[in-house]
């Protein structure tokens, strides 16, 4: 298909030094226009969802974090198709989208159709909405996320609150080869639940240059609380890097050359750099092949969140309390937004997956150099072309 050859996938790491509770990400200065061109419209998403992740990190950021944010930004796209007035402006504004929703809805119809693949990797990115079957959802919303979001439609009988939360998790579950379980806690459903809509992402791939397991041993990780050992990873190859007056920049390609593993380290473990997309998008410019000789601790993340109240912070207030969501029908609001993710970097490759749901109720040089990450990180699952954010998150410990 033509248009996989214009999008791609990148697995960003950017390793940081831990600041106990210091936003480290500065405003960006981009703004982004949307057009009538679907294709240029990728990387306007790509670039509105990278903003909402950088703003929605530092309201969940902790020690060892792990969340998607381009799953959580295309469930509450298909929220926002229903909303109107002032809930509208206010979910726009929060997430980054246009106010043309034709325009949102054909884009993410185009990232359906192209984010996924399966030579040498394996990435599927897939949508659900869950009707109760006594509500009167407006046909035309329906409609609308079958069509662009490609979302399977499934009514459930909420009268059994409990049995409809099983038939969504166990879809969740196999839509995240088993790793996301249990996404919708037991007692967030409930008979007054209008519908609930669900976004899933798995992500897997190997390494081009992969790291020998005889070459993997215990190691000290500098923590902000102290030194703890940890299994690390050693690779000396040809890899693309840059440096800055504060970082050290790395970037490890996966098989098949679509993906590939942005990390970014910072020179002084006790400053931690500001970021912006526009740091981040020049960090990848920069890049030049090299030999470099790799230290990585491998390391395993699973995380859950309710993000209600992060949203809420960030200026989502309407959507949960006086909401207009009259595009679905009437007397609804967000009940909860949930989101649990998982991450896995090893000798042979990285595997991620992540889901989120919504619930809405009714009423450089060639020598080469030194590249140790010894110290806490932050990592971003990015698309390669669009930079386009699925997963992000934060390793401050990686010990057992």
């Amino acid at each position: 298909m033509e248009g996989r050859k214009l999008t791609s996938v990148a697995l960003i790491l950017i390793f940081l030094a831990a600041g106990i509770g210091a936003s480290i990400f500065a405003p960006s200065s981009q703004n982004f226009e949307w057009d009538t061109s679907v294709v240029r419209n990728v990387t306007v998403v790509a670039n509105s969802s990278n903003l909402f992740a950088l703003k929605l990190f530092n309201e969940i950021r902790g020690n060892n974090t792990i969340f998607s944010p381009l799953s959580i930004w295309i469930a509450l796209a298909m929220a926002y198709e229903g909303t109107r007035g002032p809930t509208a402006e206010e979910m726009r504004k929060v997430l980054n989208f246009p106010e043309n929703k034709t325009l949102l809805r054909e884009t993410i119809a185009y990232i359906m159709r192209n984010f996924a693949g399966g030579n040498g990797y394996n990435l599927t990115l897939a949508n659900s909405i869950w009707p109760n079957e006594y509500y009167p959802i407006n046909e035309s919303y329906v409609n609308i996320v079958k069509n662009y979001y490609d979302a399977y439609v499934r009514s459930l009988n909420y009268q059994s609150p409990e049995r409809a939360r099983e038939i969504i998790n166990s879809w969740i579950q196999n839509r995240t080869n088993g790793r996301i379980k249990e996404l919708i806690p037991p007692g967030y459903l409930t008979k007054a639940i209008a519908l609930v809509l669900s976004n899933a992402i798995y992500f897997n791939a190997s390494w081009v240059e992969k790291f020998d397991y005889r070459m993997t041993w215990e190691e000290v990780f500098y923590t902000p609380h102290g030194e703890v050992t940890a299994l690390m990873m050693h690779k000396t190859a040809k890899f693309g890097y840059a440096e800055d007056e504060d970082v050290k920049v790395l970037e490890m390609p996966y098989k098949g050359e679509r993906f590939s593993m942005l990390i970014v380290l910072p020179k002084d473990v006790k400053i931690m750099p500001q970021i912006t997309l526009e740091k981040i998008n020049a960090w990848r410019r920069n890049i030049k092949e090299s030999l470099v000789e790799v230290t990585l601790p491998r390391f395993t993340i699973e995380k859950y969140y309710d993000l209600k109240k992060p949203l809420m912070s960030m200026g989502m207030y309407r959507a949960f309390y006086n909401a207009d969501f009259g595009g679905i029908g009437p007397d609804l609001y967000i009940s909860f937004v949930v989101h649990k993710s998982y991450i896995k970097v090893g000798e042979k490759g990285t595997e991620a997956s992540a889901a989120t749901a919504v619930g809405i109720p009714s009423g450089i040089s060639p020598h080469e150099y030194i590249f140790n990450a010894n110290h806490p990180f932050i990592f971003i699952i990015q698309d390669k072309t669009t930079g386009a954010i699925l997963f992000m998150g934060e390793l401050v410990d990686p010990s057992p």
